[in-house]
């Protein structure tokens, strides 16, 4: 006779509670940070994120040296002023005369007259341009001007005015009790319009939307294929990039692959996902006297504003035009000051 069949076993639920299973901020992390290959003297990049546009890759050498040697290449400067170079005159030959004038060598001197010779054989300079002309108008003509600030709608000048502590020197005094002085009339731009205008303009191709690690190998044979392959289980630093390998060194000299930019970038990750880019503006302020003429006493104490996502090297041609005129400062002399202390 057949063996019996064996007896069935029914399962027992398991009584023990299982574990939850991970969140999904604790799961591994998908892997973001991207390496560029190496160049000929073996320096790359490291980014903490896919950049979406890489101003380096359209670097001329034109724009990284002047030389006489270079076949002249198409610049990339922001566009040229829809005024004519003779603003605020009517015309070239009045803008020759006062410039000669002003700027210009003596004229009772031989270097004055030969530079008057000159500036009538220019071929913009008419003869019929200078019927009821008056120095002394166009002259005034200049002087309005630098009353008048610059750039007009929709630039957005504005006028503020701000309220300053006023020190007390040898008298030791809480800032809260000491006395305030008003400043009007201070002429400026939103920091958001200035930074909406370099955006929209041409130097926007210069311009570096994600930070970076420039790191250099010294080991590093271009002859050679780089088939290192990076180990994509690594432990991530604080900036969100791998550690830096051995021997290998990292670089400075840009705002944008500073440390501080790159901590400051990898904020984000802490933010809610968005389907727009987030991208870090470091501001750069500068501000000094100006004298505006080789002749008088006319001066003006501007601000201005770069921004660290360009190259310093950029910022310190001014034919590429990234210094953008923020504000302008009223000069407080110091006859107010002491007459107010004086008052009070």
């Amino acid at each position: 006779m057949p063996a019996p069949p064996p007896p069935v076993v029914i399962p027992q639920p398991d009584t023990q509670p299982q574990p939850d299973p991970p969140a999904q901020n604790e799961l591994e992390r998908p892997r973001r940070w991207v390496k560029t290959k190496p160049n000929v003297h073996g320096v790359y990049k490291v980014y903490a994120n896919r950049p979406t546009h890489d101003p380096d890759k359209s670097v001329k050498l034109e724009q990284l040296c002047e030389t006489d040697e270079l076949l002249p290449f198409d610049s990339t400067a922001p566009a040229e002023p829809k005024k004519p170079w003779y603003f605020p005159f009517k015309n070239p030959t009045i803008a020759h005369m006062i410039i000669q004038e002003n700027l210009g060598p003596n004229g009772n001197t031989h270097a004055g007259t030969d530079a008057i010779a000159e500036m009538i054989l220019l071929d913009d300079f008419e003869r019929k341009d200078l019927i009821g002309f008056s120095s002394k108008r166009e002259n005034d003509r200049l002087d309005r001007l630098i009353d008048t600030p610059p750039g007009e709608p929709p630039n957005g000048w504005k006028r503020g005015t701000v309220k300053l502590k006023l020190p007390c020197v040898g008298h030791c005094t809480p800032e809260d009790d000491a006395p305030e002085i008003e400043i009007n009339n201070i002429i400026y731009r939103p920091l958001i319009d200035t930074l909406r205008e370099a955006l929209q303009s041409p130097a926007f191709e210069d311009f570096h939307l994600t930070p970076y690690e420039l790191r250099w190998d010294p080991n590093h044979d271009a002859r050679e294929p780089d088939d290192d392959m990076d180990d994509t289980t690594m432990e991530l630093d604080e900036h969100g990039l791998p550690p830096l390998p051995a021997g290998h060194l990292q670089l400075y000299g840009e705002v944008y692959t500073s440390p501080r930019m790159l901590k400051a970038h990898e904020a984000f990750n802490k933010l809610p996902p968005s389907n727009k880019e987030r991208v870090r503006v470091p501001y750069m302020f500068f501000s000094d006297a100006t004298h505006l003429a080789s002749f008088g006493n006319a001066s003006i104490w501007p601000l201005y504003t770069y921004f660290g996502n360009f190259s310093k090297y950029l910022r310190a041609k001014p034919t590429h035009n990234l210094a953008n005129h923020q504000a302008y400062f009223p000069s407080v002399r110091s006859f107010v000051c002491l007459s107010f202390y004086v008052v009070t």
